[in-house]
């Protein structure tokens, strides 16, 4: 676990994700062997010489024919709620913890959010078919199987996209039903990236996907 010491026991506020780039897909064989995968996380460096004590820099790799292959990298870190500055034991200050997002900047964050999403909730009037946005995008070559088809409905309006995500029960199909425990699960958390595509094709989504196409870069 990539958690200081000094953070035990602080309440986590959120996970802020940036400067994601996907260089290559991740193709995953059929075959019982699969393909070997490694994740690195290190602090992030501000300098030549000092490391960010909030960010973490990842990189995701596999290792094929060609030997290791960069697939995505990106930083991550940590939001944590304001804490009350304790003094060490020896007497001496109270050591600062870094904050990515100040109180004030988090409010205002969710504030703008949330009416963001009370606006296009106002204006995304036009019913999508989400069936048929899956049929047009496997005939595409973006085929989603069962888990991953978790966009239950959609509406569209003004550049825009809202919908409902459900949350799939993939432990079920895993062996002996066994499944890490995770924050947000990738297919859930897929279904949130898969919106991109009602919002881009405002509801024209069986014939306005020629092509397959995903993001490569999220700021």
């Amino acid at each position: 676990s990539d958690v200081c010491s000094s953070d035990l026991g602080r309440v986590v506020r959120g996970f802020t994700v940036r400067d994601l780039a996907i260089s290559r897909a991740l193709v995953v064989p059929a075959s019982e062997e699969g393909v070997e995968t490694v994740f690195s996380m290190r602090p992030l460096p501000d300098s030549t010489t000092v490391s960010s004590a909030a960010w973490r820099e990842f990189r995701v790799f596999s290792y094929g024919e060609g030997g290791w292959a960069e697939h995505c990298r990106g930083v991550v870190g940590v939001d944590f709620a304001p804490a009350p500055a304790v003094a060490a034991a020896d007497g001496a200050a109270p050591a600062t913890v870094p904050e990515m997002v100040g109180a004030d900047e988090f409010e205002e964050g969710e504030r703008a959010a949330r009416e963001e999403m009370e606006r296009a909730e106002r204006v995304c009037g036009r019913k999508g078919d989400v069936g048929g946005m899956y049929d047009a995008l496997a005939a595409g070559g973006l085929w989603y199987g069962p888990s991953f088809r978790v966009i239950t409905s959609v509406a569209t309006g003004g550049g825009m996209a809202v919908g409902r995500v459900a949350i799939p029960d993939t432990r079920s199909t895993m062996p002996m039903e066994f499944e890490y425990p995770s924050l947000v699960h990738p297919a859930t958390l897929d279904g949130f990236i898969q919106m991109i595509i009602p919002a881009l094709s405002q509801g024209d989504m069986g014939s306005a996907v020629h092509e397959p196409f995903v993001p490569t870069f999220i700021e």
